[in-house]
């Protein structure tokens, strides 16, 4: 059986662990896997099955994997060392922090597979570590660093990254988009990136739609959100649109999940905009699901992304979905039949929406079209074992 180690900061809830978590399911009987977390934390620690092994990093490399505030259960020392780094970090950049750390890890061998889960962080954040302890820490047939991001647009793109990734056997991105998009940056690594798509827990996904799912009024149309509330995500665009809409008649409702840095920002928007009594803050939940089972619409104004995994998600629910266009959105939306993408402005998210609220039986269409088909990983864990085992180009089918 073939030897695999992931690396990865930690377990807390946020899409590149939930996709590891979905991945580590799919594997876990093929493969023998070890997986080494830099801070053995995070909600998704008690889901991980029983079959991975798990271990952690040096007790300080912990301090690349949690955040400031969390550094201080660790004790005065750890926390004066990441206060002293996290200033030089601001200051400069992270490289050398990381470096220091790094030291302090032993060396790990011998492995079929040693796979970065999570790319670089921006050189600002003292945060990440992953791509530097595979490089440099473990010893391994093969290595292969995991790119969650759109390259180009993500603010990691230095030529320390750059450098870092041209160390990988292989290069694995989350969608062709991305792989266009880290292709366009590195040419010269064109024929060793591959595309892996996200593993999803369908089955689950589904179960806990169920579980108290919330029922809208049916004489609106109930558009949702789910997300970070962060500039990056566009909800302010989203906002503005529907202010818009409602001031033209339209019966709409708008539902937000999720929570962030934005969120009073966002709600003071609301106020001013004077729409209070059509759009709903909810925060953060570990089951969005059971509001989205029954909205009719799916909104995603992001500036840019990667490959949502809500996307999946809500066309799993039969959800529509209206996106802004972004790095993955005509693989994931358009060539499934899935919804609209539209122009990645505050007006062209305004003009699709009109366009689908004078259309409602369009929305009807769709949510058929997506109840019937059957969802499963067999793709993405297809692309997968063709980047383990080269077989095929970039993992194409």
């Amino acid at each position: 059986m073939k030897s695999i180690i992931i690396v990865n900061n930690n377990m807390n809830i946020g899409g590149i662990q939930k996709s590891l978590l979905n991945l580590l399911y799919e594997i876990k009987n093929d493969y023998d896997v070890t997986l080494l977390l830099l801070n053995k934390s995070g909600e998704y620690i008690t889901n991980i099955p029983e079959e991975i092994k798990v271990i952690e990093g040096s007790s300080y490399l912990k301090l690349l994997g949690m955040s400031f505030r969390d550094s201080k259960r660790l004790g005065l020392k750890y926390y004066f060392i990441r206060s002293v780094l996290t200033v030089y970090t601001r200051v400069f950049n992270h490289y050398l922090p990381i470096k220091l750390l790094m030291k302090t890890q032993k060396r790990l061998s011998e492995f079929d597979y040693a796979i970065s889960f999570m790319h670089s962080s921006t050189p600002e954040s003292l945060y990440g570590g992953a791509n530097e302890l595979v490089l440099d820490k473990i010893n391994a047939r093969e290595k292969i660093g995991f790119i969650h991001c759109d390259f180009t647009e993500y603010g990691g793109n230095t030529a320390y990254v750059r450098a870092l990734y041209s160390k990988f056997d292989k290069v694995a991105t989350c969608s062709e988009g991305c792989r266009d998009k880290f292709i366009l940056t590195m040419p010269e690594c064109e024929n060793k990136t591959y595309s892996v798509r996200n593993s999803n827990n369908y089955a689950d996904i589904m179960r806990l739609a169920e579980k108290n799912a919330i029922n809208y009024d049916p004489d609106y149309v109930n558009i949702i959100s789910v997300a970070r509330l962060s500039k990056e995500k566009g909800i302010e665009r989203a906002l503005t649109a529907i202010y818009k809409c409602l001031s033209l008649g339209y019966k709409i409702r708008y539902h937000i999940v999720g929570d962030g840095s934005q969120r009073k920002e966002l709600e003071k928007l609301v106020e001013d905009l004077k729409i209070s009594k059509s759009v709903y803050f909810y925060g953060n939940t570990n089951n969005p699901y059971r509001y989205m089972k029954n909205s009719d619409l799916f909104l995603l104004p992001s500036y840019h992304e990667a490959a949502p995994m809500v996307i999946d998600e809500a066309k799993c629910l039969g959800i529509p979905v209206l996106s802004t266009k972004t790095t993955s959105t005509k693989e994931m939306i358009e060539d499934n039949d899935a919804g609209w993408v539209c122009e990645n402005s505050t007006s062209g998210i305004l003009k699709s929406l009109k366009s689908i609220l004078d259309s409602k039986s369009n929305l009807l269409k769709i949510k058929d079209s997506l109840l019937a088909k059957n969802y499963n990983n067999k793709k993405s864990i297809k692309q997968f074992l063709c980047l383990l085992k080269g077989k095929q180009p970039y993992g194409q089918e």
